[in-house]
């Protein structure tokens, strides 16, 4: 239900400011307002004020505002004439037209102001969680833990603006990164790598990158392959996830490999969690322990990160399956090189599955170390943007939610209104030009039809996004009341563009346009909205056809 509460709510609050923009500045130039409602078709609920009937009807998509004297065919005499749409000057008609989209764009520019001043968004910040070794991000000396605080002397507040966004727009250019590293600063400069990656608008741009580097990092949940390791008699099973080592918190696997190669002593407490439980799990280390390098260390103690261990049954009759790997089997390299997240292992699997007979995978079970000649499986999927894409598979799934711990991030906060007040007005209008920018790739075919979306999607996402907060429900509100302002100003009849396009029609012209124009415009208008209901229609049960015959037993008590 909480799909159905998000879409009436995001909805209702949308219609509800843009008929407000016709209705008040209706009002301001004297107009008569004959109706304001919430909806169409039958009324739920009415009730007149003044010379204005106030209603609720029984279809949430949408909502009118019926102005007295709207048809210009329409003869009116008497002493109200003079309060009729119709007998506006053109300016005034132009202005009540446009104050529907105007005032979604003000609702939106005081959504993101409000998040901003009450600081409601969280911002990923310059955490890094996992270096790939052996990537650029290595080479230059980056490492698990270190935080980066500025990209070419500016503050990095949003990892996706302030990093990805200028890395990307860094071709060929030097990017220097300050980053925090035991508490002390240190400038890292470097050329990012060019790479080609779709976008939102099916386009493959070129766009700059530091490979090897990410804010979402393995947790400290570990495996363990030997049942005579050490871990494995002090106590430690497979999946065990450490929360603490000598009342020292743990959250990544990084920081405890680091704490086991670094600890001065012998006495060890964990703290871990197992099946929902909180346990200790006590260790003495040996003297000779400590005259090890990290790779003795780790190999001593048997205890690895979880993230390579297979977790979940292989897939039936994949190349995987028929290679003989099985649960709980650690996945240790891929050609002789050595793997090091499930990232690696996944590019790895696309550079070597182009090469049939040369992919050879070595893993540990028991202790023991097998070597396996695989054969990935080639798969040729649909890309949103309408083209083929071949990936090789090789049928391990891995459960990325127990798995990894999420990017860390803060409360952003502008606390000067000024400012707040710009960055929502340029958001807004950012918002405005990707959106007019997908309409035309749209209309030249470079983004496919099926990419259109309608109430059943809009529902969707509400519900999705209104329980994970307020913040990301507001977020949708102010994308959404620019999606509706954009497309209420395009110039087609029947909506606010095309009444705008004819109004300015009628004031070049210097007299009304003819009614067999003004017929057949709003004839076309009709046509091509229909049109357009049917495809997004068409489009939304499509997508969520299952969900859809789910929600309806539920409500018809069929389950």
């Amino acid at each position: 239900m909480e799909y159905l509460f998000g879409i009436l709510i995001l909805l209702g609050a949308l219609v509800f400011f843009h008929e407000l923009g016709h209705f008040l500045v209706a009002k301001f130039f004297g107009v008569r307002v004959e109706v304001f409602s919430l909806g169409f078709g039958p009324k739920l609920v009415k009730k007149k004020v003044g010379e204005t009937q106030y209603c609720l009807s029984v279809l949430p998509l949408g909502g009118y505002v019926k102005l007295y004297g709207e048809d210009p065919t329409q003869k009116l005499t008497g002493k109200d004439a003079n309060r009729s749409f119709s007998n506006q000057p053109v300016w005034r008609r132009i202005a009540i037209a446009a104050a529907g989209p105007f005032a979604n764009v003000v609702l939106a520019i005081v959504v993101l102001f409000i998040i901003e001043m009450a600081g409601l968004e969280p911002v990923v910040k310059g955490h890094v969680a996992k270096v790939i070794p052996h990537s650029q991000a290595w080479k230059l000396g980056l490492r698990s833990g270190d935080e980066i605080i500025e990209v070419n002397g500016h503050p990095l507040i949003r990892w996706q603006e302030d990093f990805l966004g200028r890395v990307g727009k860094s071709i060929g250019r030097e990017v220097t990164l300050t980053v925090r590293r035991d508490h002390a600063p240190l400038n890292i400069p470097f050329t990012p790598e060019v790479e080609e990656q779709w976008n939102m608008f099916c386009e493959k741009p070129a766009t700059g990158v530091l490979k090897g580097i990410s804010v979402i990092g393995a947790n400290a949940s570990i495996g363990i392959t030997r049942a005579d390791s050490f871990a494995a008699k002090a106590g430690f099973e497979t999946g065990d996830l450490v929360l603490s080592l000598n009342g020292v918190p743990v959250t990544y696997w990084y920081e405890l490999k680091h704490y086991l190669s670094n600890i001065a002593q012998s006495e060890l407490k964990f703290v871990v969690k197992r099946n929902e439980k909180t346990l200790d799990v006590l260790m003495k280390l040996p003297p000779e322990y400590f005259l090890l390098s990290s790779e003795q260390k780790e190999k001593f103690l048997g205890l690895h990160s979880y993230e390579l261990f297979i977790t979940q049954d292989v897939v039936p009759d994949s190349p995987a399956y028929k290679a003989g790997l099985q649960v709980n089997d650690r996945l240790v390299a891929m050609n002789n090189e050595e793997l090091t997240s499930w990232d690696h292992l996944s590019q790895l699997v696309q550079v070597y599955g182009k090469d049939p007979g040369h992919f050879r995978l070595t893993y540990d079970r028991a202790g023991d170390l097998y070597i396996v000649q695989v054969f990935p499986t080639k798969v040729v999927q649909d890309h949103p943007c309408g083209v083929k894409e071949e990936k090789y598979q090789i049928g391990l799934l891995m459960n990325g939610q127990d798995m990894f711990v999420p990017p860390k991030t803060s409360f952003y906060q502008q606390k000067n209104p000024i400012l707040a007040v710009w960055s929502a007005k340029k958001k807004s209008f950012l918002m405005a030009g990707a959106i007019l920018k997908s309409i035309g790739k749209m209309l030249t075919g470079n983004i496919p039809l099926k990419a259109i979306g309608g109430p059943i999607l809009i529902g969707k996402v509400a519900g999705d996004q209104l329980k994970e907060g307020i913040f990301p429900f507001l977020m949708l509100l102010a994308v959404i009341s620019i999606n509706l302002a954009v497309l209420n100003i395009l110039p087609i009849p029947v909506l606010d563009g095309g009444h705008l396009l004819l109004f300015v029609c009628e004031a070049i012209r210097g007299k009304p346009l003819s009614e067999r124009i003004l017929e057949y415009a709003n004839r076309t208008g009709l046509a091509f909205l229909l049109g357009l209901l049917i495809l997004v229609f068409y489009n939304d049960i499509s997508r969520y056809w299952v969900h859809i015959l789910e929600f309806l037993k539920k409500i018809s008590g069929l389950t």
